[in-house]
């Protein structure tokens, strides 16, 4: 008997997404009979899309810890598949290692099994870059120069590279100062900065030294005492650092000098000669040849004077005696008489030197001569004749109108004296007896 079918009974193509419900209906003479069949079609795979929390830069880096963000949709009629990774759209991990490029991939999965996926590629660098100033000089132990320096700025970053460094990269700095601050900024690509600042102490002007000699020399540019050479440093900047300390000139002589020097902490110097330093300590040096020490003379007996001052480093200021060298001496009157000399050289050392001398009368010189023939050694009958003519001489001469009496007595004692020489008197004895005869005869005017 012929079976009766419905469409749905036919082979039927499902080209469309969703879900389709297939019914087949058979009659028979024996009766219906239906079968219906459900069919899901999801032939469409979904969306994805990403982001991040913490956008990149221009240059495409971070330099902060970052979170990868997938955005899936359209997963169509079978929905998300929530077992699968990142429950269907991911995974969102965070990111928190530098990196050069690291690929991040998410995948959306459907319940039909569709798949889409997305790619990240990650730069994170969270490294400051490098920045180091050079100086083309270094300073010195103080911290300072004393010349212009150059600062030349070195910029580097191991992972996303120096996208900037200070400009200009080379800088001279000419200016004198203390603390100069030179500040320097370098960027890297990821956006990290450094900043640095050099500090710079330059001092180009050399200290100020200025000599002083004490005690000052005087009005003729002599001391007679030591020298003390001091000096004064000073500096405005960087201050001294050295500076020469007293020095006490002892030695004796005309044109010393004495150099100081200042150095300042920058290392610059200057120094400071202190010249024309005269000393001399020694006294002039007096000599009073006559009248010599313990000298006796005639009353009224013509003596020059003969003395001498000298001084052979400062020289001489002045010197004066009781008389002038080549004037006669005072014999005016007898007893004890005494001369003095008195030099001063240009550096105000003095000398004074006093010789004493004796005036004595005619007939004290006699009694000297007497004393002399006493002592002489020869033929005692030429001694005693000798004795007489001077006694006779000093009777004589007590008696004021036979002066010539006596003038004549010692006469004959310088005759006697010349016939008996050499032969019992001596010449060197000879010489003094008739010196001191004569200058008797020449003090009572004899001739």
């Amino acid at each position: 008997e012929l079976i009766d079918l419905s469409d749905g009974c036919n082979p039927t193509d499902i080209t469309d997404d969703g879900i389709a419900h297939i019914n087949c209906t058979a009659e028979s003479a024996g009766g219906e009979n239906s079968s219906m069949v459900t069919i899901k079609r999801d032939a469409t795979p979904p969306t994805i899309s990403s982001s991040t929390i913490g956008p990149a830069n221009a240059a495409g880096w971070h330099n902060t810890d970052l979170i990868v963000n997938f955005t899936c949709g359209d997963y169509g009629p079978s929905g998300k598949d929530s077992s699968a990774v990142g429950d269907g759209c991911g995974p969102n991990p965070a990111i928190n290692s530098e990196t050069a490029g690291k690929d991040i991939v998410g995948i959306a999965t459907d319940m039909a099994g569709n798949t889409a996926t997305d790619t990240v590629t990650v730069k994170l660098d969270k490294t400051p870059p490098t920045l180091t100033g050079i100086l083309s000089t270094p300073p010195n132990l103080a911290g300072w120069h004393n010349t212009d320096v150059s600062l030349s700025w070195s910029c580097s970053d191991a992972l996303s590279g120096a996208a900037s460094c200070p400009q200009p990269q080379q800088r001279t700095i000419t200016t004198e100062g203390a603390d100069q601050e030179i500040t320097g900024v370098a960027e890297d690509r990821a956006g990290n900065t450094t900043e640095t600042t050099g500090i710079i102490n330059l001092d180009k002007t050399p200290p100020t030294i200025v000599g002083n000699a004490s005690p000052s020399a005087n009005a003729a540019g002599w001391n007679n005492t030591d020298v003390t050479v001091s000096f004064t440093c000073s500096d405005a900047l960087s201050g001294i650092d050295t500076c020469t300390q007293p020095t006490a000139l002892s030695n004796q002589g005309a044109g010393q000098s004495k150099i100081g020097t200042a150095i300042d902490k920058a290392g610059n110097n200057a120094s400071n000669t202190v010249s024309d330093i005269n000393i001399d300590k020694t006294p002039p040096v007096v000599t009073i040849i006559i009248p010599g020490g313990e000298a006796e003379f005639l009353l009224n007996q013509v003596v020059p004077a003969e003395w001498e001052a000298i001084d052979e480093l400062s020289g001489l200021d002045s010197s004066t005696g009781t008389v002038s060298t080549g004037q006669t001496i005072d014999t005016s009157n007898a007893g004890e008489k005494s001369f003095e000399v008195n030099a001063i050289d240009l550096a105000g050392n003095e000398t004074a030197v006093s010789r004493t001398y004796t005036v004595l009368t005619p007939a004290e010189a006699i009694v000297d001569l007497q004393d002399d023939i006493d002592a002489l050694e020869t033929n005692a009958f030429i001694k005693r004749y000798l004795s007489g003519r001077l006694l006779t001489a000093l009777f004589f001469l007590n008696r004021d109108r036979f002066q010539w009496m006596a003038c004549w007595q010692l006469d004959w004692f310088i005759s006697i004296v010349n016939r008996q020489t050499p032969r019992y008197i001596d010449t060197q004895n000879a010489a003094s007896l008739i010196a001191q005869a004569e200058a008797i005869t020449a003090s009572l005017n004899c001739r």
